[in-house]
């Protein structure tokens, strides 16, 4: 397992791995890209180059799960049109995927400690690790090979 930026959606968790996250983006609108086809979703701007954005949830088949107007407070009608944008890279090809309003944490992977480095000593029993404080709950992780897009 590698450290991974990891989101529930639909019930599961998935994760990139957080060597290819280069930035996460919130914003309240994807803009529209002419003759774009799912799971293109639009485009975003990034240092002033457009870079494609992907619906991650019909990339996957996955169900959103929104509720119906009526049953909204109002916080969540506020946000119905909130983004989240994980953007990756690697080398020159960037790409992004917007998770709607998910949620992000890292899992990171445990290390065994180098003689001489102070930073990789074991954590005394009462402290938790990084994967002890985000709640997986036991469950798999899937990662998203988004290379291949």
């Amino acid at each position: 397992m590698s450290d991974r930026l990891i989101f529930e959606a639909d019930g599961r968790l998935f994760g990139f791995q957080t060597a290819s996250v280069y930035k996460i983006l919130e914003t309240e609108r994807v803009y529209f890209l002419p003759g774009q086809s799912k799971p293109v979703s639009g485009i975003v701007t990034l240092s002033g180059e457009p870079v494609a954005v992907l619906d991650t949830f019909a990339l996957l088949s996955l169900s959103r799960k929104d509720l119906a107007e009526a049953d909204r407070t109002e916080t969540e009608q506020d946000t119905r049109d909130f983004h989240r944008i994980i953007v990756l890279k690697d080398g020159e090809k960037v790409l992004a995927f917007d998770i709607g309003s998910a949620e992000v944490s890292f899992v990171l992977e445990a290390r065994e400690p180098v003689e001489g480095d102070s930073a990789a000593e074991p954590q005394p029993a009462d402290e938790a690790s990084p994967a002890e404080k985000i709640e997986v709950q036991g469950r798999d992780i899937e990662e998203i090979d988004w290379l291949p897009y």
